[in-house]
Order: structure tokens, then sequence, then C-alpha cells
């Protein structure tokens, strides 16, 4: 288990490094992309992350440094600093219409119905 997470940390940190910019055959190249972002919307910090922004209660949008299109994204409820959170759920998907951003919808555990909460954003790119 503790090579498992050492391979995966060292796999992180070498993605986290890899350029962004496109490569000599046009493709854009591995990275990991991720961004905090808070309640209302405002970027708190992140790696590629351009800016983001509180489209609606519950709704967000994150725009990166690149095409995200092709990427596998995750995403959790969580605080920029500490602090628990009221049990609840982030789902992300690719932002129709704007090929470097990401849509982000929260939502309440215990409803369903979308909530304004902070949380932690992943893009991981192969190409």
């Amino acid at each position: 288990m503790r090579a498992g997470l050492m391979l995966a940390l060292a796999l992180a940190g070498a993605l986290a490094a890899a350029p962004v910019a496109a490569a000599p055959d046009q493709t854009l190249g591995p990275a990991l992309l991720s961004a905090v972002v808070d309640s209302d919307g405002s970027l708190a910090r992140g790696a590629g992350a351009v800016s983001s922004a509180r489209l609606g209660t519950g709704q967000y949008e994150v725009i990166f440094n690149r095409d995200v299109r092709d990427c596998t994204y995750g995403a959790t409820v969580g605080s920029a600093a500490t602090g628990g959170l009221a049990p609840s759920a982030a789902s992300p998907a690719r932002r129709l219409g704007q090929d470097n951003g990401v849509f982000v919808r929260v939502s309440a555990g215990t409803t369903g119905n979308n909530i304004d909460r902070p949380f932690h954003l992943t893009a991981f790119c192969v190409r």
C-alpha cells in the first residue's frame, strides 16, 4: 500500500510539472490541473486555473489555461481553509461552449437541491 501511495505521489508531481503549452506535434501533453473555489465563486488557489465564477446557486465555472475537453474531472466539497461542512456533493462536467472550462454543480446531501459550498476540482489530462 505504501509503495502504491509513493508511486501515485511521484506521478502527480511529474504531471504537475508537465508543460501545458502545445508540444511540437500540436498535442497539449499530460497535465494535472486543480482549483479550490470558495462558495461565492472566487478562486482561492489552483494549478493551471485562470478564473472561476458562481453562475447561480450551486453552479460554478472554472477556467483553466488549456483545453480540458478530453480530461477527466474530479470534484469534492471542501473548504479553502479548515473546518467541516454539511453533507453535500460536487459534480463536475465539461463546460459547453468553453474548451478551457469545467462546470461544477454542488448539491445538498439531504435534498439534492443546489447549494453554495466551496469545492476542490482536479482535471487530469493525458493529451
